[in-house]
């Protein structure tokens, strides 16, 4: 064991976790990104893993329709990262959306 005395654990745990995922996959899961406001800085990384032009649009339109929702009420993609996260270390939005876009993996975008 490491320093911590649930690592094997843990790594079991997620081991688990990542098992069971391949295998709902595998029967025709999905996997949802759900946080799609934290996506802004990374659009391109997304767009260029989706599977056609037409996933690919309505991701666009997805990530503009929300930005004009957004500013329409004084808020927006700009407000990120909020001052917790800055003080947590993710100085950027661009840091804190690659982590977000980084939990839906590499597989290709089939659908908004």
């Amino acid at each position: 064991m490491g320093d911590d005395d649930r690592e094997g654990v843990v790594d079991d745990e997620e081991a688990h976790e990542q098992r069971e995922v391949r295998e709902a996959l595998q029967r025709g899961g999905k996997i949802l990104l759900a946080e799609f406001p934290e996506l802004c800085g990374v659009e391109q990384n997304l767009i260029d893993r989706t599977a056609d032009e037409a996933a690919a649009k309505k991701f666009i339109s997805l990530m503009t329709n929300y930005n004009d929702s957004a500013l329409s009420v004084g808020s927006g993609f700009h407000m990120n990262p909020s001052p917790g996260n800055i003080k947590d270390g993710l100085i950027t939005d661009a840091i804190k959306s690659a982590g977000a876009a980084k939990k839906g993996g590499t597989s290709p975008v089939v659908d908004v």
